[in-house]
């Protein structure tokens, strides 16, 4: 390479170095995020919402975090006067006493919410025409001793919560399990507790037992218990009226399957023994949060 080549190089070099210092004459480090600026748009699918827009270090691309849009309050409503819960529990199945029992009856649901985390929904209140009633404490873990202490009710995404107007045969309220059933053979819960108890016996267990005695334990369904002149049928074989006698009940149907998948059910139940005086043609309900905010309005 010739010397005028080289020369001519090291000129335009020169000058390439000179022009770039002189741009950047003056401008401070903590500026030079403002060089390599985004300019990011909202997607047209997310119109309509509140979006947030991080960049992490390095100038990648940014990260837009979307929430949801603001509820429209209903009739008569201001958005301050929402709970931040609106929408996340909802009224359901509402029904005024009976002339046959008595008994009215509502329903708070999150079956339809999604919640990430539960709602503690004790000290809400569910006001009507008429008065109000306030959700009360129960118990989560309801167990054989009966001396569970009551908390508050945490409903968590596709619970339930009924409630009813009457009082509790146990002096409780409580979340269902998969054992509750057999408190009906010792109590008169109105409505009755459901019949479909997790089994409190394995077949092999049995196998050995009389043919008599094994159809017998085979036939009894759900939460039945045996009656003492059923088990006395059975007095030449002690093994079929120990498994009689102790295992169709609640206690030991609760220490057998307490740890199970599924032993607790999404069902709560209240008994207020208090009336619920809704009215059986219309009513406007309203649920109201600790704060006196709404979560719902129920209208019929």
């Amino acid at each position: 390479m010739s010397k005028v080549l080289i020369v001519i190089i090291v000129i335009i070099v020169g000058v390439a170095i000179f022009m770039v210092a002189k741009q950047f004459q003056g401008v401070k480090f903590e500026n030079l995020g403002s060089l390599f600026k985004v300019n990011y748009s909202v997607p047209s699918g997310l119109s309509g919402q509140k979006s947030n827009v991080t960049y992490s270090t390095g100038g990648s691309a940014p990260v837009q975090v979307a929430t949801k849009p603001a509820p429209t309050p209903p009739a008569g409503f201001t958005a301050s006067e929402l709970s931040p819960y609106y929408g996340e529990v909802k009224i359901g199945n509402v029904s005024a006493a009976s002339s046959w029992n008595g008994i009215a009856q509502f329903s708070l649901n999150t079956a339809y919410s999604g919640l990430s985390t539960p709602v503690d929904v004790t000290g809400w209140r569910l006001t009507y025409n008429k008065g109000q009633v306030v959700i009360p404490t129960a118990a989560s873990d309801y167990s054989p001793t009966g001396f569970e202490y009551p908390g508050d009710i945490a409903l968590g995404s596709g619970n339930v919560l009924n409630v009813y107007s009457s009082a509790s045969p146990v002096g409780q309220n409580f979340r269902m399990n998969a054992c509750i059933g057999y408190l009906n053979n010792t109590y008169s819960f109105t409505p009755a507790l459901p019949q479909n108890c997790a089994p409190v016996y394995d077949r092999s267990e049995i196998v050995t037992y009389s043919g008599s005695c094994q159809s017998y334990i085979l036939s009894l369904w759900g939460c039945s218990v045996p009656s003492a002149n059923q088990i006395n049928n059975f007095s030449g074989e002690p093994a079929c009226q120990s498994i009689l006698n102790t295992r169709f009940n609640y206690a030991s149907c609760y220490n057998r399957n307490r740890f199970q998948s599924g032993f607790f059910s999404n069902e709560w139940r209240v008994w207020l023994g208090s009336p619920i005086n809704v009215d059986p043609s219309h009513d406007r309900l309203l649920l109201l949060d600790r704060n006196g905010l709404l979560v719902d309005q129920y209208v019929y």
